[in-house]
């Protein structure tokens, strides 16, 4: 007779769950939560992890609770097949992920040793761009400050200039190409 008022009860709170009872959520999450920890432990080795599938998963039973099947005999069974594949769907995104970085840290690897380059950190591109522009004419170097910093049109910055826009144009182009030479091995960073 408990076995059936077990039974009975999961009936009656996945019923109240389909209608949008918080309180037969809450019931559902207390009952089973530790259970589907416990359960997702089979799958991950770090107790955050099976929390944060077990939590997922809740959350996506209440989410998706109006189109909750009506035929569910076991609700636990139900519970734990839900789990087992929320688990299953986890590894496998953890896996093309992982994946995915080794393929990107292996591109990179080759990248860096086909040009020589070593990864460049924020503070030492800004210092060879420094270096970059101390090595600049005077007139190269306001034209490029006016163009980039200031963010003046090539005709702004020839009316402020007192010269023409195509010597502006000129300017900028061999900036531009000055700036490619130094920083030529970086570029597919």
């Amino acid at each position: 007779m408990k076995q059936n008022g077990h039974i009975d009860n999961d009936l009656l709170l996945l019923d109240g769950l389909r209608r949008g009872n918080r309180q037969a959520f809450e019931c559902i999450f207390k009952k089973y939560y530790i259970d589907m920890v416990m359960f997702s432990s089979h799958f991950f080795a770090r107790r955050e992890d099976c929390e944060d599938v077990v939590q997922a998963m809740f959350m996506s039973l209440w989410e998706q609770r109006a189109q909750l099947p009506t035929n569910i005999a076991n609700f636990k069974a139900y519970m734990l097949r839900s789990l087992q594949n929320a688990c299953l769907n986890e590894i496998n995104r953890l896996n093309i992920h992982r994946r995915y970085t080794a393929e990107f840290m292996a591109l990179m690897s080759n990248i860096q040793h086909e040009n020589g380059y070593t990864t460049l950190l924020y503070s030492e591109l800004k210092a060879l761009l420094e270096s970059a522009e101390s090595t600049l004419t005077p007139e190269e170097y306001e034209t490029w400050h006016l163009s980039r910093t200031k963010g003046l049109k090539y005709a702004e910055i020839a009316r402020k200039l007192g010269v023409a826009e195509r010597t502006v144009e000129a300017r900028i182009a061999r900036v531009k190409y000055h700036f490619r030479k130094i920083l030529d091995c970086f570029w597919s960073i």
